[in-house]
């Protein structure tokens, strides 16, 4: 039979690290589970565009939260799957000033006939007395000004500015 025995920095930083996982593991758990049972509903609203590519000057957004499941609309897009996540980094949250992160995949276009797809769309929300205040981007990436409508139409980032998502009576 073999022992090893620590002494000194090394079994100091072993203990300091195991301890740090163990909270790390238990803050994750506690951040996934309760998340979509606080937003559970159906929420809408329509989030003004920041580009001037889209030709509408809102973007409807529908989104029902269930227990194991979210789908709705952005757009005429329709949402496929998504996911619901606290925002816990205190860096994170000053950035974005939100509480949640809805992260959900798309198919189709934003607005039917234009060609504007994107596969993924970010909303961050934060309750606000009875509605969610929120402001969404999607994927896609940073163009320059010059750049043609037909190039910002295929990866420009869509952002909108803060908006409101009331809940909607259940049917």
């Amino acid at each position: 039979m073999c022992v090893q025995v620590m002494t000194g920095h090394g079994a100091m930083l072993r203990g300091f690290v195991r301890a740090r996982a163990v909270v790390f593991l238990a803050m994750a758990v506690s951040c996934v589970a309760s998340p979509r049972l606080e937003l559970a509903g159906i929420w809408q609203g329509e989030g003004m565009p920041v580009v001037n590519f889209l030709p509408h000057a809102a973007l409807p957004i529908e989104i029902c939260i269930g227990e194991n499941a979210l789908s709705g609309r952005v757009g005429d897009a329709t949402i496929l799957s998504g996911e619901v996540t606290k925002v816990a980094n205190g860096v994170t949250r000053w950035f974005v000033h939100a509480d949640y992160e809805i992260t959900v995949k798309l198919e189709g276009e934003l607005v039917q006939g234009t060609g504007i797809r994107r596969k993924e769309f970010r909303l961050y929300v934060t309750p606000d007395g009875a509605g969610l205040r929120a402001f969404a981007a999607s994927d896609g990436s940073m163009c320059f000004p010059w750049s043609s409508q037909d190039v910002l139409r295929k990866s420009m980032v869509v952002q909108t500015l803060q908006f409101t998502l009331k809940k909607m009576p259940q049917p």
